[in-house]
């Protein structure tokens, strides 16, 4: 009998100290990644004042497009803003950076990219021919190449999951 009693005494024991530990768990790390100096989760007025006004909106002004800045390519729009209940939801460029400074861009190698995110939780040929995307989803980051050469980064608060 004493051995039942000291059998359930432990178990809920363990159930407590399981449940402090559960509630009392860290919030993960926030993402050290932005894309042209835009992280998720920002809102319109974070944005603006950090890029300015947007050459043009779309979608009902949930969509945001830079266009012509220092360093982008010409005619496309980088960054590519896409906000939910004012806040960004994803962005898409050319340039990564960690903590606000310059970690990959466009043109770099794919061996640049392994050196600096490591292997990817997937890798999958992409839509058009020599193209590859590497996911990320501990980011939520996807890395776009052609040919073994970066074309484009994608942070997107969907791309926790892998597909």
């Amino acid at each position: 009998m004493q051995a039942k009693n000291y059998f359930w005494a432990l178990l809920l024991v363990g159930l407590l100290l399981g449940g402090t530990l559960s509630v009392n768990a860290q919030e993960p790390a926030p993402n050290p990644y932005s894309i042209r100096q835009v992280s998720l989760g920002w809102s319109g007025a974070q944005v603006e004042e950090r890029l300015g006004r947007p050459t043009f909106t779309a979608k009902k002004k949930k969509s945001w497009h830079y266009r012509n800045r220092p360093g982008a390519p010409s005619g496309v729009s980088d960054p590519q803003i896409t906000f939910r209940e004012d806040r960004v939801r994803a962005v898409v460029g050319s340039r990564l950076e960690r903590q606000g400074q310059e970690v990959l861009k466009k043109g770099d190698s794919e061996e640049r990219l392994l050196q600096v995110l490591g292997s990817p939780a997937k890798r999958q040929a992409g839509v058009h021919k020599g193209t590859e995307v590497f996911f990320y989803p501990q980011w939520k980051l996807q890395v776009v190449t052609l040919k073994g050469k970066i074309m484009a980064f994608s942070l997107n608060e969907e791309f926790a999951t892998l597909p």
